[in-house]
C-alpha cells in the first residue's frame, strides 16, 4: 500500500494545533472511563468485523483510533453512527470525548493495564453497503507481556480477555490488525536494544499467533502502521525502507503465505483519508 498519512506529534507539555486551529495545552485526557470493561461472558456471544490494534507501550494505539473516530466523525459524506451493544451509554460518552477532545487538541492518556473496553460504530455512504465495525482499546503493558522475561514465575501471555477474542472461531469475528510502531524510538542514532525490541515484541506475538504452541491462527491480515513518521521523515526514503531496516524477523514472518501486510506512516498534525478509505474498501467488498 502506497498511501501517506501526515500528522504533526505534539511532545508533552508542548502545545498543539488543534483540528480546528486553536493552539492549546496538551494535557492528556483524563476522564472517568475505567468503569467501562468487557466481561468474560460477553465475549462468548461477540461477531462481526474486529479491528485489533497492538505495539507496546505508549507507541501511539489509542491516538490512532481516536484519531480514525474524529475523522469519520468530520466527514459529511459519511454516516457515521455508535452501535452500542450492551446498552451501556457510557460507550457513547467514552467515544464522544474521543472527539470533543480532540477537536480541542488533547491526546487521549494512555490506557491502564488489564483493562479492556469494546467499542463499536458503522459507517455508510450514499449507494454503498453500510459496515460495522468493532475495535478494543487495549494497554501497551498487555501486549509486551508475551516477550519472555528472566522471571522463571512469570510465563510470556497476552490479556486473557484478548486470548478469548483471538480464539473465537473466525467465522463469527472476522480480524484484522494493526501492528502500530513507535518510529521514534527506531530513529538512526539510537542505540541497538531500542532499535530491535519492537521487532523482538512483534516478531513474540506473531509466533503465539500463528505458531502450534500457540492461538494456530491460519491466517492474519495486518497494517503495519509507523507512528509519529515526522520524526525519522529525513532519515528513511519511505515507510517501505523503515519496515526493512528495523524488522527483519517481523518482515519473516509477515511476508510469508499466512499473513497479508500493507503500511503506512502516521502523525498526528493531519490526517489524510488513508484510513477512511481503507474502511471504505472494506465496506465495498462486502
Amino acid at each position: 500500500m502506497n498511501t501517506q498519512a501526515t500528522m504533526k506529534i505534539p511532545r508533552t507539555h508542548e502545545r498543539v494545533d488543534a483540528p480546528n486551529g486553536d493552539s492549546l495545552e496538551n494535557d492528556r485526557l483524563q476522564h472517568d472511563s475505567e468503569g467501562y470493561v468487557v466481561s468474560d461472558d460477553d465475549i462468548k456471544s461477540k461477531s462481526g468485523n474486529y479491528v485489533f490494534t497492538v505495539g507496546n507501550v505508549g507507541c501511539g494505539k489509542s491516538t490512532l483510533q481516536n484519531l480514525l473516530i474524529y475523522r469519520l466523525w468530520s466527514r459529511e459524506d459519511i454516516k457515521f453512527d455508535y452501535v452500542n451493544k450492551d446498552g451501556d451509554h457510557r460507550h457513547d460518552k467514552i467515544l464522544n470525548d474521543w472527539v470533543t477532545n480532540l477537536e480541542q487538541g488533547n491526546l487521549p492518556k494512555r490506557t491502564t493495564q488489564g483493562l479492556l473496553q469494546e467499542f463499536n460504530i458503522s459507517i455508510a455512504q450514499e449507494n454503498k453497503k453500510k459496515l460495522s465495525l468493532n475495535f478494543l482499546e487495549i494497554s501497551g503493558e498487555d501486549i509486551k507481556s508475551i516477550v519472555p522475561t528472566l522471571d522463571e514465575g512469570e510465563k510470556p501471555k497476552l490479556n486473557s480477555q484478548l486470548v478469548r477474542y483471538l480464539e473465537t472461531n473466525k467465522r463469527t469475528i472476522s480480524k484484522r490488525f494493526i501492528f502500530v510502531s513507535d518510529a521514534e524510538e527506531n530513529r538512526k542514532n539510537r542505540n541497538a536494544p531500542n532499535i530491535i525490541k519492537e521487532d523482538v515484541l512483534f516478531n513474540e506475538l506473531l509466533r503465539y499467533m500463528l505458531g502450534k504452541n500457540g492461538l494456530s491462527m491460519k491466517k492474519l491480515q495486518v497494517l503495519f502502521v509507523a507512528a509519529k513518521w515526522d520524526v525519522v521523515s529525513k532519515e528513511y526514503t519511505s515507510v517501505e525502507q523503515y519496515f526493512r531496516k528495523n524488522f527483519p524477523q517481523t518482515r519473516a514472518i509477515l511476508n510469508s503465505d499466512r499473513c497479508d501486510t500493507a503500511s503506512i506512516p502516521f502523525s498526528v498534525g493531519r490526517i489524510d483519508d488513508v484510513l477512511v478509505k481503507g474502511v471504505e474498501g472494506d465496506a465495498n467488498a462486502q
